[in-house]
């Protein structure tokens, strides 16, 4: 019988560093298991396809009720530094290599976590939140819309 985290229930928003071949990349995903498991997991699955193990430290994992929209939300703000591999493994679709980007990242998922960015409603992002093809997302309830840089961001009552 397989082993069930305590945390099944609830999923976890992680965002987890790599360096690989002399980069610095960046994996943003959601788990519902231990996030350490996750973390083996791309790192056997990395290792059965590469043959080596790259340098790795896990930088944020929280719980929140968005779980899915937060990811989705960092995955679209963060589109144009998405990372496409030669061959494929456990996670390969969610690198990304921000360089000085991982600032905002990290940033952007403190605000959420801690609630300065509110998903309870409808919230705004700042232009730097999209990529020219797709200035405007929707998901279920959530919209996500343009807004000026200098724009804080804010909830939409």
């Amino acid at each position: 019988m397989a082993f069930v985290s305590s945390l099944s229930s609830t999923r976890i928003v992680y965002i987890m560093e790599f360096e690989i071949d002399g980069e610095v990349l960046h994996k943003i995903g959601i788990t519902d298991r231990k996030v350490e498991d996750r973390f083996m997991d791309i790192l056997k699955s990395y290792h059965s396809v590469y043959r080596n193990i790259p340098k790795c430290r896990l930088l944020r994992f929280k719980t929140n009720k968005h779980n899915n929209v937060i990811e989705k939300i960092l995955h679209r703000m963060f589109s144009d530094y998405n990372v496409e591999f030669d061959k494929k493994f456990n996670g390969y679709t969610e690198f990304f290599l921000l360089g000085d980007k991982i600032e905002e990242l990290l940033e952007v998922y403190d605000d959420i976590i801690t609630k300065k960015i509110s998903l309870d409603k409808r919230p705004i992002l700042p232009d730097w939140a999209y990529n020219e093809k797709d200035r405007e997302y929707s998901d279920g309830e959530y919209l996500i819309a343009s807004d000026k840089i200098t724009s804080t961001i804010a909830k939409v009552e």
